[in-house]
């Protein structure tokens, strides 16, 4: 996107550069490093990495970032807490008090979120749910936990009220759901190997998650045809 902004002919201080471009190689920085975590891994990718492929030198990283921890703690809370937030925000008490309205709007709002930072399922795979993964403490430090404990409250009175399945245990409905999600697109390169797989597109995923979803959760609710 081009800038129509008049440049700032005041003189920047040596060696800092002006905000607007500052900016813009700061993000550059933490969008290079969001792809090679997710590709190869955090453990495997140096610093000297993300620079060359963000156009800048491994100096100007650690001018942004200071060392390594304070670049995923950027990482975890710039790109990926907005996501998880967006995720959960959909969590109203109009839809707390219908299961298969929470459930339908997580897996809608977490397949958007994935659309849009491709990059989450492996991160997730890898870094969080893996007892050694290097943002596994940062992320959980930012999930709304409030949010996922009144969900799992919600599916825990409807299933006192005879709405939901009584063998379900309702707070692991939430981590389930993401599983749903998470895992197949971790492993799309082996989904690829199995020749009777379909190709896991965002509406195939979506019709497999709330069927499994919804019919293991309100069996008695659930006969109509998914959207």
């Amino acid at each position: 996107m081009m800038n129509n902004t008049k440049p700032n002919l005041t003189p920047t201080p040596q060696g800092r550069p002006p905000a607007s471009e500052s900016e813009g190689r700061r993000e550059r920085i933490l969008d290079s490093a969001l792809s090679l975590f997710a590709g190869h891994g955090i453990a495997r990718t140096t610093i000297a990495q993300i620079a060359e492929a963000s156009g800048v030198t491994s100096a100007m990283v650690h001018y942004y970032f200071g060392n390594r921890e304070g670049l995923l703690d950027a990482i975890a809370a710039e790109r990926l807490t907005p996501a998880l937030a967006y995720i959960f925000e959909g969590f109203s008490g109009e839809v707390l008090a219908d299961p298969r309205r929470m459930i339908t709007e997580l897996i809608d709002r977490l397949l958007e979120a994935v659309e849009r930072m491709p990059q989450i399922p492996p991160l997730w795979s890898r870094e969080v749910f893996n007892a050694g993964g290097l943002l596994r403490e940062r992320v959980l430090s930012l999930v709304p936990m409030e949010r996922f404990a009144a969900a799992s409250r919600a599916l825990s009175l409807a299933q006192q009220e005879g709405n939901i399945n009584a063998k379900v245990l309702a707070p692991l409905v939430i981590t389930s759901a993401l599983a749903l999600i998470m895992i197949p697109l971790t492993a799309l390169d082996m989904a690829d190997r199995i020749p009777t797989m379909p190709p896991l597109d965002k509406e195939t995923l979506r019709r497999h998650a709330l069927a499994l979803l919804l019919d293991g959760l309100c069996p008695q609710n659930n006969r109509e045809e998914q959207r």
